[in-house]
């Protein structure tokens, strides 16, 4: 039950603090005083989306919030959602000027899909244009399933359908790209098995070229290195032996004097590192000889690697073997997707048995529930005056699965004794497609089990004795659960425990709403003024009295 409703700088509201109680509440005033404001704070609070133009001052925060009064049934929603439950419940939408959203729930931070799962769960709104629901296919089975108390299995029904829809679209992507990918397939394989010839795991790039360049120029490598060993220890005046008689020239010297032995032991190592040298290149000089025969096998290796990395684009054999490793993974890839898809028909076609099955226990109950159904709504429109209006819920059994089960439904409706039920459509008018949904409300209300029903202007289009008769039966349904109307109807205003106004004024060049609930004088007033205009009679204050008793 909704207990209390605030609102903070909400299009032309500032502020606004209402409190309501059970049984029939009803909200009245003049068109464009801001009843539908009222509503649309309600709906955000509950987990509609926003709109930053909601917001009255552009640079201060919108701040909506709501008591709901909630019931041990409702612990498993707050468990599953990791939410702390209370008897009262508040929920708090928070609208910034930076255009954020925030939602809380027992000042817990939710997203706006808890929020609304929990708002469908406390709140049923019945908008102005509602009455298009009634045309809604998906509206019509809700209505069924609702009577037929199978809402559960219908939901599981509904995620097991939304998974085999995907596998369906996974299937048809599936071959799709298997027709695409045989294509390629043949090109892969050419591609791959030119990569895989080189051996690529086996090469060293570098290595090779660097081999390959020590092969050409051979001649000049032995050239550089014997220059290298003569002037070392080969010509007649070798760098060694030079080295060799300036350390021994230290020899005496150092036995006297520290430093020299200091100097001496530099000279000695310097000898030694180029004595090895020496030898180093001699041993290069004489291994610098040029193979023709080597130099054509890598020769030939490194154009076949040059070759593809100019084909492809590349640089390195390390992105040869990358490629030639995706090559590999594609071709497989394609060799396993005609499995996939294989697996993938056989659980569909099983699914597809398994769903059907399902569905066919699901029509039954809506058939069951139809019957039900069609005679209490029946009844309720005999209460508003309809006596001869006929319903029907029209199945018919289909092989094709959608999202509604394995049957299509079409609610027919006919107001006058003698006439055929036909499609909402082509029968009902305005007056009677409002008392149609009222009477469904009616008669659903008692299966959903909702704690709060509220009927925005459901009573458009009639006047007279069947305002009066609807509003008996808003009078009988808020025994069971809270109420609240906003209509235009004394009728119905009549017939209401709490009465509240909502009154829009201007002050200081400013419009804003606001809303007060009326005692019993201000709602002998109001009901007077909704009976006569502007100018109240003692005639309309009479009827007035005798709408409220």
């Amino acid at each position: 039950m909704l207990s209390k409703l605030s609102i903070s700088n909400y299009a032309l509201i500032s502020h606004v603090e209402v409190e309501f109680t059970e049984g029939l509440s009803v909200i009245t005033g003049e068109t464009g005083s801001g009843k539908s404001i009222l509503l649309g704070a309600l709906s955000l609070v509950l987990g509609e989306r926003a709109d930053l133009d909601a917001l009255r001052v552009k640079t201060e925060k919108c701040v909506i919030e709501a008591h709901l009064q909630t019931a041990e049934e409702h612990k498993s929603f707050f468990e599953k959602h990791d939410l702390d439950f209370e008897q009262e419940t508040i929920v708090r939408r928070e609208l910034s000027p930076s255009g954020k959203s925030r939602a809380f729930i027992n000042d817990t931070p939710v997203n706006l899909k808890t929020l609304k799962l929990f708002g469908d769960q406390m709140v049923d709104v019945h908008s102005q244009m509602g009455t298009g629901q009634l045309r809604d296919t998906s509206f019509q089975f809700e209505l069924l399933d609702a009577a037929a108390k199978q809402q559960t299995e219908v939901l599981a029904w509904k995620t097991r359908f939304a998974l085999w829809k995907n596998k369906l679209e996974e299937l048809e992507e599936l071959k799709a790209a298997a027709a695409q990918s045989k294509r390629d397939l043949d090109y892969f394989r050419f591609q791959f098995e030119e990569l895989q010839e080189l051996n690529l795991d086996q090469l060293n790039q570098e290595a090779l070229e660097s081999e390959a360049a020590m092969h050409r120029n051979a001649e000049d490598i032995a050239h550089s290195f014997g220059k290298v060993v003569f002037g070392l220890e080969e010509a007649e005046s070798s760098i060694l032996e030079e080295l060799k008689r300036v350390s021994d020239a230290l020899d005496g010297t150092s036995r006297v004097h520290g430093e020299s032995a200091q100097l001496q032991e530099r000279l000695k190592s310097s000898l030694i590192e180029l004595k090895d040298i020496a030898e180093e290149a001699t041993s290069l000089r004489d291994k610098a000889e040029g193979n023709p025969e080597r130099l054509a096998q890598i020769e030939g290796v490194l154009d076949g690697l040059y070759a593809l990395q100019n084909k492809h684009q590349l640089t390195s054999a390390e992105e040869l073997i990358a490629l030639r490793d995706e090559l590999d993974a594609k071709i497989n890839s394609i060799d396993s997707v005609e499995d996939r898809i294989i697996d993938l028909e056989r659980w569909i076609e099983q699914e597809e048995t398994g769903l059907l099955k399902q569905a066919q226990t699901l029509h039954k109950g809506r058939e069951k529930a139809g019957v039900t159904l069609q005679k209490e709504i029946q009844a309720h429109l005999k209460a508003m005056k309809m006596p001869d209006a006929i319903i029907s819920f029209h199945m018919t059994p289909s092989t094709t699965l959608d999202k509604n089960g394995c049957a299509d439904l079409e609610l027919l409706f006919s107001a006058n004794k003698g006439s055929a039920a036909l499609p909402l459509e082509k029968v009902a008018s305005g007056g009677e497609l409002s008392r149609l949904m009222l009477a469904l409300k009616a008669a659903v209300s008692a299966y959903k089990k909702l704690p709060t029903l509220i009927l925005d202007e459901i009573d458009t289009g009639v006047s007279g004795d069947v305002a009066a008769r609807m509003a008996d039966v808003m009078k009988h349904m808020s025994e069971e659960l809270q109420l609240i109307a906003i209509s235009h109807l004394p009728q119905v205003a009549g017939k209401a425990k709490q009465h509240y106004k909502v009154l829009k004024s201007t002050a200081q060049g400013t419009t804003q709403t606001s809303i007060v609930q009326l005692d019993t004088a201000a709602r002998l007033e109001e009901l007077a003024s909704m009976l006569s205009g502007e100018q109240v009679t003692d005639s309309a204050r009479e009827h007035a009295k005798a709408l409220m008793n």
